[in-house]
C-alpha cells in the first residue's frame, strides 16, 4: 500500500519562498558531483544517517537531464538534474528523496535489519524510516540537509517557511497529560451522558 503524499504542494511552495534568493548556482554536473561529494563527508550528516549520505560507496549517479522537464531522485543512486534546476536547493532535495530512501535499505538494497548499529547507519536512521516521498521523514532530512550544507540562515529560513505553509517536519505530539487531567476529562464526559 502507498502512502498518501499529501504535503507536496506545500512543500515546493515552503522552499521556493525560502531558498530561492538564498541558493547558488552549480552549472555543471561535475559541479553537482563535488558539492554532494564535500559534503557526504560532513561529520553532523554521518553522524545523524550514517552510509546513507556517502555518494562514494553507493555510487550515486548524477545525469544532466536532457529532455527531462523536472529535477527527479530515481532509486538509491541516481539524481537527474535538467540545466534550470542546477541550483543547491534543489539538488538537496533531491538528495534528500535519496538519503530517505537509502535509510530503509542496507548497502546491500536489503531491508534493514531491526537491530542496527549507529556508528554506520546514524543516529536517526529509525526515527526517520518510512512516510510518505515527501512526508514529515523526508521534510526533517531535507531541513537537516539544508542546514549543513547551505548553512544556518538558510535552514531559519527554510524551517519558517515550513511553518507558514503548514509542513510538517516532526512527528505528532502524543498527548500526555496527568493522571488528574484524564480523571478531569472523564467525569465531564461521564457527566455529560448521564
Amino acid at each position: 500500500m502507498k502512502i498518501r503524499d499529501s504535503q507536496l504542494s506545500k512543500l515546493s511552495r515552503a522552499e521556493h519562498e525560502a531558498l530561492e534568493n538564498l541558493g547558488s548556482a552549480l552549472p555543471a554536473v561535475s559541479d553537482i558531483q563535488e558539492y554532494l561529494l564535500k559534503h557526504s563527508q560532513s561529520a553532523p550528516l554521518r553522524r545523524r544517517y550514517g552510509d546513507a549520505v556517502d555518494v562514494i560507496e553507493w555510487d550515486l549517479q548524477v545525469a544532466d537531464g536532457r529532455g527531462r522537464k523536472y529535477p527527479a531522485a530515481h532509486g538509491t543512486d541516481s539524481i537527474v538534474i535538467p540545466r534550470w534546476a542546477r541550483q543547491d536547493w534543489i539538488v538537496l532535495h533531491q538528495w534528500a528523496h535519496i538519503v530517505h530512501r537509502r535509510l530503509n535499505v542496507d548497502l546491500w538494497g536489503l531491508l534493514s535489519a531491526p537491530v542496527l548499529y549507529e556508528v554506520s547507519h546514524g543516529s536517526r536512521r529509525k526515527e526517520l524510516q518510512g512516510g510518505a516521498e515527501h512526508g514529515w521523514q523526508f521534510a526533517a532530512i531535507y531541513l537537516d540537509l539544508v542546514r549543513f550544507c547551505m548553512g544556518k540562515e538558510a535552514a531559519t529560513a527554510l524551517e519558517a517557511s515550513f511553518k507558514a505553509h503548514r509542513v510538517r517536519y516532526r512527528p505528532k505530539r502524543i498527548a500526555t497529560g496527568n493522571i488528574r487531567q484524564f480523571r478531569g476529562i472523564v467525569a465531564k464526559t461521564a457527566s455529560l451522558h448521564a
